[in-house]
Formats: C-alpha cells, sequence, structure tokens
C-alpha cells in the first residue's frame, strides 16, 4: 500500500481539476457567460467574456489535462506497486 504522501497530492490536484474542467464544459454547453457582476454558478461554470473561444477551450482543456494526468498517475501509484 502506498504511503499518504505518494497519493494524497495526485488525488486532490485530479479530482478538482478535473471537477472544474468538467463544470467548464458544462457551462460552454449551455452558454454560461461569467463575469465579476455574475453569481458564484455563473463563474465558476461560464466562460470568461472578454477572452476568445480559443482561449476559453484551452482553459477548459487545461483543467482537464492537468485533472486526469493525476488521475492517471494516481491509478497508476496503485495498480504499480507489488503487493
Amino acid at each position: 500500500m502506498p504511503s499518504i504522501a505518494d497519493w494524497l497530492p495526485a488525488a486532490t490536484v485530479g479530482l478538482s481539476f478535473t471537477v472544474l474542467g468538467l463544470l467548464k464544459v458544462y457551462g460552454l454547453s449551455r452558454g454560461t457567460v461569467g463575469g465579476i457582476d455574475k453569481c458564484a454558478s455563473d463563474r465558476v461554470c461560464g466562460t470568461c467574456p472578454s477572452w476568445t473561444r480559443g482561449v476559453n477551450l484551452g482553459f477548459i482543456c487545461f483543467f482537464l489535462a492537468v485533472g486526469l494526468s493525476n488521475l492517471a498517475y494516481l491509478v497508476w501509484v496503485f495498480l504499480g506497486q507489488p503487493t
């Protein structure tokens, strides 16, 4: 069994970035636009109104790439350890 120091940082970063990336995908699919004057749910799910669509998509891809790569590392830590 791996120590907590091996898997907790990857789990925390992986889950938080993946959830934020999925929330951004959900907001993009519904056309939610964020901004400083919007409620908290619109700011979390919405796209930035001053960015282009490409930058917003790149931001979402970055969140998902960081999150999913950390979750993949987490799986590797647990499955790669000899019993």
